[in-house]
Protein backbone atom coordinates (compact mmCIF):
# COMPACT_ATOMS: atom_id res chain seq x y z
CA UNK A 1 0.00 0.00 0.00
CA UNK A 2 2.44 2.14 0.61
CA UNK A 3 4.53 1.88 -2.67
CA UNK A 4 1.45 2.18 -4.49
CA UNK A 5 0.79 5.69 -2.25
CA UNK A 6 4.60 6.60 -3.20
CA UNK A 7 4.60 5.70 -7.00
CA UNK A 8 1.25 7.90 -7.47
CA UNK A 9 2.83 10.81 -4.81
CA UNK A 10 5.45 10.63 -7.26
CA UNK A 11 4.20 10.98 -10.75
CA UNK A 12 5.04 14.05 -12.57
CA UNK A 13 3.21 17.06 -13.26
CA UNK A 14 4.30 18.16 -16.30
CA UNK A 15 2.37 18.58 -19.73
CA UNK A 16 3.06 14.99 -20.53
CA UNK A 17 1.54 13.93 -17.54
CA UNK A 18 -1.93 16.40 -18.40
CA UNK A 19 -2.06 14.43 -21.66
CA UNK A 20 -2.63 11.17 -20.19
CA UNK A 21 -4.93 12.18 -17.84
CA UNK A 22 -7.58 10.97 -20.55
CA UNK A 23 -6.15 7.61 -20.24
CA UNK A 24 -8.18 5.14 -17.88
CA UNK A 25 -6.45 2.11 -16.62
CA UNK A 26 -8.44 -0.87 -15.48
CA UNK A 27 -6.65 -2.88 -12.85
CA UNK A 28 -7.29 -5.93 -10.28
CA UNK A 29 -6.02 -6.00 -6.68
CA UNK A 30 -4.27 -8.86 -5.68
CA UNK A 31 -4.66 -9.94 -2.23
CA UNK A 32 -2.23 -11.70 -0.54
CA UNK A 33 -4.64 -13.87 1.25
CA UNK A 34 -2.96 -17.02 2.58
CA UNK A 35 -0.45 -13.98 4.00
CA UNK A 36 2.53 -15.56 2.02
CA UNK A 37 5.85 -13.71 2.36
CA UNK A 38 6.84 -15.12 -0.98
CA UNK A 39 3.89 -13.68 -2.55
CA UNK A 40 2.80 -10.09 -3.46
CA UNK A 41 -0.39 -8.45 -2.86
CA UNK A 42 -2.49 -6.28 -0.54
CA UNK A 43 -3.23 -8.01 3.10
CA UNK A 44 -6.92 -8.30 3.34
CA UNK A 45 -6.80 -6.21 6.40
CA UNK A 46 -5.31 -3.24 3.91
CA UNK A 47 -7.89 -3.37 1.57
CA UNK A 48 -10.54 -1.06 2.87
CA UNK A 49 -7.80 1.47 3.48
CA UNK A 50 -6.22 0.37 0.07
CA UNK A 51 -9.67 0.61 -2.09
CA UNK A 52 -10.13 4.11 -0.62
CA UNK A 53 -7.00 5.69 -1.77
CA UNK A 54 -7.16 3.97 -5.10
CA UNK A 55 -10.88 4.56 -5.82
CA UNK A 56 -9.79 8.64 -5.39
CA UNK A 57 -7.69 8.32 -7.95
CA UNK A 58 -8.86 9.50 -11.75
CA UNK A 59 -7.39 7.40 -13.87
CA UNK A 60 -7.67 4.63 -12.02
CA UNK A 61 -10.84 1.66 -12.99
CA UNK A 62 -10.67 -0.99 -10.51
CA UNK A 63 -12.13 -3.82 -12.29
CA UNK A 64 -12.01 -6.55 -9.46
CA UNK A 65 -9.69 -8.51 -7.26
CA UNK A 66 -7.55 -11.77 -7.79
CA UNK A 67 -5.66 -13.76 -5.27
CA UNK A 68 -3.16 -16.97 -5.56
CA UNK A 69 -3.79 -19.86 -3.26
CA UNK A 70 -0.67 -21.69 -1.38
CA UNK A 71 0.57 -24.21 -4.07
CA UNK A 72 -0.34 -27.95 -3.33
CA UNK A 73 -3.88 -27.60 -1.62
CA UNK A 74 -6.59 -29.76 -2.96
CA UNK A 75 -9.86 -27.63 -5.03
CA UNK A 76 -11.39 -28.14 -2.61
CA UNK A 77 -8.57 -26.25 0.41
CA UNK A 78 -7.87 -23.76 -2.93
CA UNK A 79 -11.16 -22.42 -3.10
CA UNK A 80 -11.81 -21.43 0.72
CA UNK A 81 -9.43 -18.98 -0.49
CA UNK A 82 -11.08 -17.47 -3.68
CA UNK A 83 -14.23 -17.74 -1.45
CA UNK A 84 -12.63 -15.48 1.28
CA UNK A 85 -11.73 -12.82 -1.53
CA UNK A 86 -14.94 -13.09 -3.16
CA UNK A 87 -16.88 -12.51 0.24
CA UNK A 88 -14.25 -9.07 0.47
CA UNK A 89 -15.43 -8.12 -3.06
CA UNK A 90 -19.28 -8.56 -2.37
CA UNK A 91 -18.57 -6.75 0.93
CA UNK A 92 -16.73 -3.57 -0.62
CA UNK A 93 -19.18 -3.55 -3.54
CA UNK A 94 -21.87 -3.08 -1.26
CA UNK A 95 -20.80 -0.05 0.14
Amino acid sequence: LEEFSRRIAAAPDDADSRERQSFSQKVLIEINVAEESSKSGIAIDDLPRFLDEAQALPNIQIRGLMCMPPLGLSSDKAQRFFERVRNERDRHTAR
